[in-house]
């Protein structure tokens, strides 16, 4: 005798649709939560990154700010709009190179001021797009008059012999697509974007704060 075969083993087309169907929406769920959780991780990185950038450059710029005499704030870090007195912002204009003057007697403490240090800020992007924001600290050689020459002078020389490092990645400018804002020739107000990410996915973070020397 041969066993019988039973009929009733087995599943139907239509069970086996519709198991199918439920586990399309399953794996569906699945590929949807991973997708978010990955958006989530990668905004949640790049916030702290930004909160760490913010952090670091406001810190820093306070600062030294804070040690200067005087600042200057020119419309790029383009050499032809910050070669003269002429080029320099001030009160209510923005720019995107900021230079902290710093002055001492010399050669003694009873002569009059001389510039013996400069600090240039800078964002490297004349337009809308977002750019680096580098910084270039030098202590001249020789202390410099400011009656016989410019701070645009030193400015120059600062630019040409200082070493350049980047604070931030990239940053778009906030005042009127600029990074520095002349508050009545006595604050500096630094508003901007600090960006992270890529083009595809960006991720961004605003900052605004005011600076001043102490004169």
């Amino acid at each position: 005798m041969f066993p019988r075969i039973d009929k009733q083993n087995g599943y139907t087309l239509p069970e086996i649709l519709i198991a199918l169907t439920i586990l399309g929406f399953i794996l569906t769920g699945v590929a949807s939560m991973t997708i978010q959780s990955g958006k989530t991780l990668f905004v949640s990185t790049e916030k702290l990154e930004i909160n760490a950038d913010i952090r670091f450059f406001t810190q820093l710029l306070a600062s030294e700010a804070r040690s200067a005499n005087a600042f200057l704030i020119y419309p790029s870090s383009n050499e032809e709009r910050r070669d003269s007195i002429s080029d320099r912002l001030r009160d209510g204009e923005a720019g995107d190179f900021l230079a902290l003057v710093f002055l001492e007697p010399f050669p003694t403490a009873s002569d009059d001021e001389h510039i013996t240090r400069i600090i240039c800020y800078y964002r490297d992007s004349d337009d809308e797009q977002a750019g680096p924001v580098n910084r270039v600290d030098y202590t001249l050689p020789t202390p410099v008059d400011p009656s016989l020459v410019t701070p645009e002078s030193a400015i120059i020389t600062t630019m040409g012999s200082g070493e350049s490092s980047e604070i931030v990645t990239l940053a778009r400018g906030l005042a009127g697509n600029f990074l520095f804002f002349n508050e009545r020739d006595e604050t500096v107000i630094v508003n901007g974007q600090i960006v992270h990410g890529n083009v595809a996915r960006q991720v961004t973070d605003t900052y605004n704060f005011a600076v001043s020397p102490r004169g």
